[in-house]
């Protein structure tokens, strides 16, 4: 194989990859807007690309359950807590299309599925709270109020973890060097206001 041809198919091997992280950046962009269809739409792009990633099918089985289209996502979501058991994420929107699909059985499996995972003592709290409240028969405007409140609780989680570890990445000084039109000025922390 020539060079050329070497390079050429690198660099289409590369646009290939980029245009997989574009669709699932994209999806997530969407998800995120609460543009749902769009979201689902650029997943299954991502996916189509590359059929094993998990953080597009999670997303495509989240876009899906916001979606309303809870029976494919339960189908979809399935898929990513058999091959990713710790999947939080996964657990919680498949026992929440449980729950909206009336099929309390398999919410109250993935909800304790989903504790035993050892998440934040607040969302345990939460998940036992749904578990108590799934043992009667729920109206549905009560079943929407526990599936909001779960989705809350996860969206807290994630939050809490997240700022937790920003706060213990190292942030060092980062020294800027300013030109006006006496020349360059001594560099100075960029939290320092003139």
């Amino acid at each position: 194989m020539r060079g050329s041809a070497r390079v050429s198919i690198l660099a289409l091997g590369a646009l290939a990859l980029a245009g997989c992280a574009s669709a699932y950046s994209r999806g997530e962009t969407a998800l995120r807007q609460g543009l749902y269809e769009d979201a689902r739409r650029h997943f299954e792009e991502a996916l189509e690309r590359d059929v094993t990633r998990l953080d597009a099918r999670l997303g495509l089985g989240i876009a899906l359950y916001k979606a309303g289209a809870h029976a494919q996502a339960a189908q979809t979501l399935g898929r990513v807590a058999s091959e990713a058991p710790r999947s939080a994420d996964a657990r919680l929107y498949l026992a929440l299309s449980a729950l909206r699909r009336h099929e309390d059985d398999d919410a109250r499996r993935e909800i304790s599925a989903l504790r035993d995972l050892g998440p934040h003592p607040r969302f345990t709290a939460q998940l036992e709270r749904a578990l108590t409240l799934i043992q009667t028969d729920l109206p549905d405007p009560v079943r929407e109020f526990v599936a909001a409140a779960l989705e809350d609780e996860l969206e807290w989680m994630w939050a809490v973890r997240e700022a937790q570890r920003l706060s213990r990445a190292f942030v060092g000084p980062a020294w800027i060097l300013e030109w006006d039109h006496r020349g360059p000025s001594l560099p100075r922390p960029p939290y320092i206001l003139p």
